[in-house]
C-alpha cells in the first residue's frame, strides 16, 4: 500500500471536475471523521494505486487506521443519469484492489446528474453506495441523497443528507422517490416487458 502515488494520468483538470470533486470529498471527509479514516495518499484525491501491473487511478481513496479498510469513490460531473456501464467499471477496479491487497475495500459512486434505476438495482448487487451531488453547491452549505434500492418493495429509497456550516445532518427518514413496476406487479396499466419509474 505505500506505492501509492499522485496521479498525473487520469487526473481531474478542468476546473469544473476540481471542483466537484472537492465537493464530493467534503461529503466524504464527514464519513471519513465519523469512521476514522483518513487520505490513502497524500490528500486522498486523484490516487493511483498498483493493480494487476497497472496503476488505477481512484478519485478519492481512504484508509483505516490500522490499513485493514479501504474505501474508494468515482466522482462523475455529466449531465445525463449515470448507466451501468459506468458502475461496473468502478466495480471492476474495487475487485481487483481487494484481490490485489486482500483488504476490504469500499466503494462510494457520486454522480451530478443522478441515476437510472437498473444503476440503483446493481449498486446493491454489486456492494456499492451511490451518492447523489448536485454541481455548484457551496461545501459549507450543501444537500446530497444516497440512492438505496429495496428489491422486495421494488423501489429507490433517498437519503438525504445536509451540511450547514460544520454541521452535518443525515435524515433517519427516508422518502421514497421512485417505485419500479415490473410485469408481474398486480397494476395492469403498467404490465410491460420493461420497469419504470413512477
Amino acid at each position: 500500500m505505500t506505492n501509492a502515488k499522485k496521479s498525473s494520468k487520469g487526473r481531474a483538470t478542468q476546473p469544473l471536475d476540481v471542483a466537484y470533486q472537492n465537493l464530493c470529498q467534503t461529503i466524504v471527509d464527514f464519513f471519513r471523521e465519523n469512521e476514522g479514516l483518513q487520505p490513502y495518499a497524500d490528500d486522498g484525491i486523484d490516487v493511483a494505486i498498483p493493480v494487476a501491473m497497472t496503476d488505477v487511478v481512484f478519485d478519492i481513496a481512504l484508509k483505516n487506521a490500522d490499513g485493514t479498510r479501504l474505501v474508494v469513490a468515482e466522482c462523475r460531473r455529466i449531465a445525463r443519469k449515470e448507466k451501468q456501464e459506468a458502475l461496473f467499471a468502478l466495480s471492476g477496479k474495487v475487485e481487483a484492489l481487494r484481490k490485489a491487497t486482500g483488504l476490504i475495500v469500499d466503494g462510494i459512486f457520486f454522480a451530478k446528474s443522478g441515476f437510472q434505476i437498473g444503476v440503483a438495482k446493481a449498486a446493491r448487487g454489486l456492494g456499492l453506495r451511490l451518492m447523489e451531488v448536485r454541481e455548484g453547491q457551496h461545501p459549507n452549505a450543501l444537500t446530497f441523497a444516497e440512492l438505496i434500492y429495496e428489491p422486495q418493495a421494488r423501489r429507490v429509497r433517498r437519503a438525504w443528507g445536509v451540511r450547514s456550516s460544520e454541521v452535518f445532518y443525515v435524515s433517519d427518514t427516508v422518502v421514497e422517490v421512485a417505485r419500479v413496476v415490473t410485469p408481474d406487479a398486480t397494476d395492469a396499466s403498467h404490465s410491460q416487458s420493461n420497469p419504470e419509474i413512477l
